[in-house]
């Protein structure tokens, strides 16, 4: 059985990126899912990643999950964020999401505030805080959801809290009691409210462009 992706690599000023891309043929809406300071393909809540990429290619939503080449760098990850931001920009996708899990809340929060693309939703599992001081600077309809385990052993919660604090509405912060910083105990409510976020905040944006456009 073939694998729903493509795995491409990315020519860039500061190096080669590879990345693995769940395409959408004339998807105007897109994400960019960013992993952890390990650098690998891993996700939290239990495959997060991989499955929400393959299921919202459906709804109209092609999706390019990132391996940092340089995952323990900020500013070379923020670099390699905005590479795979630009790839998807010149393959059509007006409209963009990214979606970070501990240090790639971070790198997502930091991307979205310096790219000309404008973001439209953002959404951070086990933040970290270092590093997403700037999240009051992005773009004004740019939606914010941040989800953190209160037993959290990595980083605590209320880097979460601190970065809701910081930032614009609209916003929403899930705290679940007893998961850790993989977000494996609350999975399968991670898996429902991520994907009905992303389809209401970046799919919604599609069909009512494509509406218009009608």
């Amino acid at each position: 059985m073939s694998e729903p992706f493509q795995e491409i690599e990315l020519t860039t000023a500061r190096g080669t990126l590879t990345c693995r891309h769940y395409l959408r043929p004339g998807a105007q809406s897109g994400i960019v899912w960013l992993g952890g300071i390990g650098g690998f393909w891993d996700g939290p809540a239990r495959d997060l990643y991989p499955r929400l990429c393959e299921d919202l290619v459906f709804y109209g939503l092609t999706s390019l999950r990132v391996r940092f080449r340089h995952a323990t760098n900020l500013n070379e990850s923020v670099a390699d964020a905005l590479s795979a931001m630009q790839f998807l920009r010149e393959h059509g996708v007006h409209d963009m999401g990214l979606v970070g899990h501990s240090f790639g809340g971070a790198v997502a929060i930091q991307a979205g505030t310096f790219s000309p693309t404008l973001p439209k939703t953002i959404v951070t599992l086990a933040a970290q805080s270092q590093g997403a001081e700037g999240v009051g600077r992005l773009p004004e309809d740019c939606s914010l959801l941040l989800i953190h385990g209160k037993a959290d052993e990595v980083l605590h919660f209320s880097n979460s809290e601190y970065i809701h604090a910081l930032a614009h509405q609209p916003k929403r912060l899930l705290l679940y009691e007893h998961a850790r910083h993989n977000l494996n105990e609350a999975a399968t409510d991670i898996h429902r409210s991520v994907r009905e976020w992303l389809i209401r905040h970046l799919a919604g944006r599609q069909d009512l462009a494509h509406r218009q456009a009608v």
